[in-house]
């Protein structure tokens, strides 16, 4: 019976494993909308309901701080919603604690090693999506370059649904994950070339990020630090060369330094000088996913006040605070600096979970409008492994 159970056991972990893949990819398609504002990723994460079931009366809830700061930011929606109107993506926020839920109670016999697997193959399998599209449409990006007048990125049909640094961020953020593979160099390089040549901002510096990282770790690991520096530097150079005789480098140095002149830059800029004193006269939060239509009802009425003419206001914490109030931005910017101090000081970016959820928050700052799957199924797996319970402490 014992190794009946133990099989059996192993056979449910696996499934899940091949689940979490598909959800996984399926959510980087996070613009395209399969059923009202689920995208596949949402519908793949469906599919953890007949796991659960059974075990429903078991389960055990997360900590008790998310559960409070779940509980809080739908409040908020909720009440607000007598004045700004109910959104969507409030059932975004109700399949992220779905997935942490999920993942505590039925994910904890999974090992990390086992759970890295599975964000490998779903980055790969992200990355060759993206590549194969890319290939497709190669004429269109050469022509970019060629062009001598450069928007902000190479136009062509892009598949995840939202534009060139969505494009470039889903493959890049998963970095993290090979950071500990002999080959994984090849993977982050690979990354940081495909990001320059989308011309992401957004790509290239969660690009840059994990070779930090992972040059970090590689010195902390060797014996010879000079030999790993100089390795880096002959990269950068040779790297270097080929792309300015490409001519990659000049529009990703306008992305970057010619901000008054790029769109996306003075875009950001216009979104925030909008942004900000509405939250100062609405500091009790509009409800989750109200943040751009309530500040444009507030500019239509409002001498000198532009509209936002952008989805989202490029900034996670700004968006959660014009969303949720001052008190969430406060509640939200404390469960995020937790987790970053645990992941840079006291674990010194060993665990690669972390990582990616620093990743993602150092990104969040001018990308994403919401918490996304991807950071809650970290999260669920670092709390199903107790990651943060202390001796005096316990998230």
């Amino acid at each position: 019976m014992k190794i009946s159970s133990s099989t059996g056991k192993q056979s449910q972990d696996r499934y899940i494993c091949i689940l979490l893949v598909l959800v996984l990819v399926g959510s980087a398609f996070q613009n395209v909308k399969v059923i009202g504002p689920l995208n596949p990723g949402h519908l793949f994460a469906l599919c953890f309901i007949p796991f659960l079931l059974p075990k429903f009366r078991e389960a055990k809830f997360p900590p008790a701080v998310i559960c409070i700061f779940l509980a809080y930011i739908l409040c908020v929606s909720l009440f607000a919603g007598f004045q700004w109107g109910l959104n969507t993506s409030i059932i975004n926020y109700l399949f992220v604690f779905y997935i942490i839920f999920f993942i505590v109670n039925l994910g904890r016999n999974i090992s990390f090693e086992s759970y890295k697997k599975v964000f490998q193959v779903a980055g790969i399998l992200s990355f060759a999506i993206v590549i194969l599209n890319a290939i497709r449409y190669k004429n269109a990006i050469l022509a970019y370059f060629s062009s001598g007048y450069y928007i902000n990125h190479p136009y062509y049909p892009t598949i995840f649904g939202g534009g060139a640094n969505l494009e470039a961020s889903w493959p890049s953020i998963y970095g993290v994950f090979f950071m500990d593979s002999p080959y994984g160099i090849i993977y982050l390089v690979l990354s940081f070339i495909f990001s320059s040549i989308q011309v992401s901002r957004a790509g290239i510096i969660i690009s840059l990020i994990c070779l930090a990282i992972y040059a970090y770790k590689r010195l902390r690991e060797s014996k010879n630090p000079f030999l790993i520096l100089f390795l880096i530097f002959v990269t950068l150079s040779f790297g270097s060369f080929y792309a300015l005789k490409l001519g990659i480098f000049q529009p990703i140095l306008d992305r970057f330094f010619r901000n008054q002149e790029d769109r996306g830059a003075a875009g950001r800029v216009g979104i925030y000088d909008s942004a900000l004193p509405f939250l100062c006269n609405h500091p009790f939060g509009v409800g989750l996913g109200n943040a751009v239509s309530a500040v444009n009802r507030v500019a239509a009425n409002t001498v000198g006040m532009e509209p936002i003419v952008d989805d989202n206001l490029h900034n996670l914490f700004l968006q959660m605070t014009v969303e949720t109030g001052v008190l969430g931005g406060v509640f939200y910017a404390c469960l995020v600096a937790f987790l970053c101090f645990n992941c840079i000081f006291k674990h010194k970016f060993a665990n690669p979970f972390e990582n990616f959820l620093l990743a993602f928050f150092a990104l969040s700052l001018i990308q994403f409008e919401k918490i996304e799957i991807f950071p809650a199924i970290c999260l669920g797996i670092l709390l199903s492994k107790k990651y943060y319970s202390y001796k005096d402490f316990d998230l």
